[in-house]
């Protein structure tokens, strides 16, 4: 017994300079951006800040995003550190469901924060995120229901924010909100409504964005929106069913879901054997900060106090 605490104990000795390499962050805030077609097909746009904690941070696993299909990350992707030096990605797929994001050639940000820029083309209406569906008043809608992925060591995150680029383009002469009350064009669930601020934008090339914002959201919050348009804005594929809204999704409080972490390295020395601790050795030895990225399933910095937050007045009939 003696001989294999004096080995453990040698073993995590040796393993401490690598740990203080990989290095420890924790999210700073998360910007989603969809960029949705008529067709269902959208660009999806991750913006996630780190703030280095101790040694250097690298990369890590972006996984758990249910039935949204990922074939390929952007070329284009990048990283920023706190002084603007950009960096490019590295992305690879490790299994069905799982991505390994680092920086490339082996580089780390040591200092400051280091925010991940990354890009994907995908499909909501084949996955199941936008369907048609009816209301109770028998007028014909196209829902969107999804969330972003939840995220572990966010539990001091300032903000987790989703802005959806419709296909819709909005007339001259009306601001967003004014259009949107006048035409009663979006419905939201009142859980969508007490649960975020939300605004709404003219986009690029006058089409009609919706901006959903959470402050402090916690750890492993749950982003999920729910809200519906008119069927005529979208020009979904044939075969899409409809969907049934006779049992609506009830949000989880961020309180009510596991905080643990999904990096189960960074507490080595309450690992019960050697087995593990190889485990451990082998992920510190390759420098890489993982940290899993879970789901149910902002390009561009927002300046949330332009925004105006008066809360919308249109819900779902009930």
């Amino acid at each position: 017994m003696k001989c294999a605490r004096w080995f453990i104990a040698s073993f995590l000795l040796f393993l401490l300079p690598y740990i203080l390499l990989a290095g420890k962050g924790e999210i700073s805030f998360v910007e989603t951006q969809v960029d949705l077609r008529a067709d269902g097909s959208a660009v999806v746009a991750y913006t996630v800040q780190w703030r280095v904690l101790s040694g250097e941070l690298h990369g890590f696993y972006f996984q758990g995003n249910d039935r949204l299909n990922i074939d390929r990350f952007s070329s284009d992707s990048y990283a920023l550190d706190e002084q603007g030096n950009r960096y490019p990605l590295t992305i690879k797929r490790v299994n069905n469901d799982t991505w390994d994001i680092i920086l490339a050639d082996g580089q780390g940000i040591g200092s400051g924060t280091a925010t991940y820029v990354f890009y994907f083309a995908t499909n909501f209406a084949s996955a199941g995120y936008l369907a048609p569906t009816v209301s109770v008043e028998g007028t014909e809608l196209t829902v969107f229901n999804w969330s972003p992925v939840q995220w572990d060591e966010a539990r001091n995150q300032d903000h987790y924010t989703l802005t959806l680029l419709t296909p819709h383009i909005l007339p001259e002469g009306y601001t967003p909100r004014e259009y949107v009350e006048r035409e009663q064009a979006i419905l939201t669930e009142p859980w969508v409504n007490s649960r975020f601020l939300i605004d709404y934008r003219r986009g690029p090339n006058d089409r009609l964005e919706v901006v959903f914002h959470k402050d402090n959201p916690g750890n492993r919050f749950d982003m999920r929106v729910q809200v519906y348009f008119p069927r005529a804005w979208f020009e979904l594929p044939e075969g899409i069913p409809l969907l049934d809204e006779s049992e609506p999704y009830l949000p989880e409080s961020s309180a009510d879901v596991s905080a643990e972490p999904g990096s189960g390295w960074r507490n080595p020395l309450f690992l019960g054997g050697a087995g593990l601790l190889l485990a451990l050795f082998f992920f510190l030895v390759i420098g890489k900060h993982r940290s899993m990225v879970q789901a149910h399933q902002g390009l561009d910095e927002i300046r949330w106090d332009n925004l105006d937050w008066t809360p919308p007045k249109l819900i779902m009939s009930s």
